[in-house]
């Protein structure tokens, strides 16, 4: 199935918090593609509060799965982290709970294209194609945006021709023309996306993993790419592949649009504060205190005191 090109040892870390269902399925499919590959699943469950740790266990014999329980909810980078050094593999591929792929060869597919990109040095991570099935379009064709005080991710200007080329394919066209042919072919140096991606898991565990100040979710894949990136190697993203995201399915039921809004803002806060130098943000400690001063007015202290640190 892999031609003359030699799959490396890979572990699918898939960190788990509530509906056991979508990842159980994704554990199916991943199983079910790479079972004549050298690789393993491993499910970290997030202390779940909906018995999802038990429902997956049921099924541990069934895929293969390794699973591992966290004794309390440590977040989406701590929980990658544990994932990461209890698999085995020379390709980490780090895939969120909320994924789906297009087709049944799509797992194989993703894995073939990864590794072969792993095999250049300069390359630090890999993703497919992310489409966001919620918005239409592809999430993690991003770059840094240094505005009003903070770092923002900003869609890359050329994005709207790879969204259309996901959106065809993931309809069920998969018929190419000459121009797709050049897309595949045409690796785009991005911002690294925590909803799918690959990794050589030594240089996953060098690098330290992610960086559990940005709990319980966002900026911590951001944070991680930018430390790939001062060691020299690129993240890209490959239109060789494409996968579907259901954005925000696995937390919706422990977190509404309002909070997750407020933890994007405080983890923003921790990031422009650590990288804002490299990107040219000037004024950080003024905007962060009007920031800061802004969400207090509000009566949202929490975020208010992130802030404040930041400056102080």
């Amino acid at each position: 199935m892999t031609g003359d090109f030699k799959l490396p040892t890979m572990s699918f870390v898939i960190p788990h918090f509530t509906n056991a269902e979508r990842t159980l399925e994704l554990a199916r499919k991943i199983s079910e593609s790479l079972k004549d590959a050298n690789s393993e699943i491993v499910i970290v469950d997030d202390a779940s509060p909906d018995g999802s740790a038990e429902a997956i266990a049921a099924h541990v014999g069934t895929f293969g799965i390794k699973l591992a329980v966290n004794e309390k909810n440590y977040g989406f980078g701590a929980t990658v982290n544990r994932g990461a050094a209890l698999s085995g593999g020379e390709i980490l591929f780090v895939v969120n709970s909320d994924i789906e792929f297009c087709d049944a060869f799509s797992p194989m597919k993703i894995a073939m294209e990864s590794a072969r990109l792993l095999e250049n040095e300069k390359i630090g991570a890999v993703m497919p194609l992310v489409y966001n099935t919620a918005l239409s379009e592809v999430e993690n064709l991003n770059y840094i945006w240094p505005k009003r005080g903070l770092l923002w991710l900003k869609r890359l200007d050329d994005s709207p021709k790879y969204t259309r080329y996901a959106a065809r394919l993931t309809s069920g066209d998969l018929s190419e023309t000459e121009g797709d042919a050049a897309l595949k072919e045409a690796n785009i140096e991005s911002v690294l996306c925590g909803a799918f991606f690959a990794m050589r898991r030594f240089d996953f565990l060098r690098l330290g993993g992610f960086d559990t100040r940005f709990s319980p979710y966002y900026w911590e894949d951001v944070e991680l790419g930018t430390r790939i990136g001062e060691t020299g190697m690129m993240v890209v993203a490959t239109p060789a592949a494409t996968v579907l995201h259901a954005h925000g399915k696995s937390i919706e039921r422990a977190a509404n649009e309002e909070a997750k809004w407020k933890t994007m803002l405080k983890n923003q806060a921790v990031y422009s504060a650590m990288w804002g130098a490299k990107y040219g943000l000037s004024l950080r400690g003024f905007w962060l205190a009007l920031r800061a001063l802004r969400s207090a007015a509000k009566g949202d202290f929490e975020t208010a005191g992130v802030y404040f640190g930041k400056v102080l």
